[in-house]
């Protein structure tokens, strides 16, 4: 396991996020590519924002939805399908939460996972984005990150 503490500006473009025009949580294939998803935040869940053409995918802002099955389900099945098609090449997986529950807590744990496992095959980085004056994210971002081997996680303060 690789932990690197950064500051945003040493990041440079791997934290921004292409804004996708797609406003739906649903992927379609087209050939072989998956349809990005943008999905705006809401008082009660977060920005999803996966750009599967630029491998890099974010999750902003709080996460304590209603159901957290359906508002994460397609969402989760599209990475994986996406994942389970990789061979090689590099992906970024930001998350920049200021709240999530335990319900939460479970999907990230499982996105942790599915990361892990797709470290085998491709470059995995993933951005724990944290305020600087949030030790409680900062201290998940810590722990989430002891449990990946082979993935280069990085705790970064703005």
């Amino acid at each position: 396991m690789l932990v690197i503490r950064l500051s945003p500006d040493m990041l440079g473009e791997s934290i921004a996020c292409v804004k996708c025009v797609a406003t739906t949580a649903e992927s379609r294939f087209k050939g072989d590519k998956l349809d990005n998803i943008l999905i705006a935040a809401t008082e009660r869940s977060p920005e999803i924002n996966f750009n599967f053409q630029e491998s890099v995918f974010l999750i902003k802002g709080e996460s304590y939805p209603e159901d957290v099955t359906a508002f994460f389900g397609p969402s989760i099945t599209s990475l994986k399908n996406y994942l389970d098609g990789l061979n090689s090449g590099s992906l970024t997986f930001n998350f920049e939460l200021i709240y999530f529950n335990s319900t939460s807590a479970k999907v990230l744990m499982q996105l942790f996972d599915m990361l892990e496992s797709a470290s085998q095959n491709v470059d995995v980085i993933v951005n724990w984005l944290y305020s600087a004056d949030d030790d409680n994210m900062e201290e998940l971002g810590e722990d989430f990150s002891e449990d990946l081997e082979s993935v280069q996680f990085n705790l970064v303060s703005i």
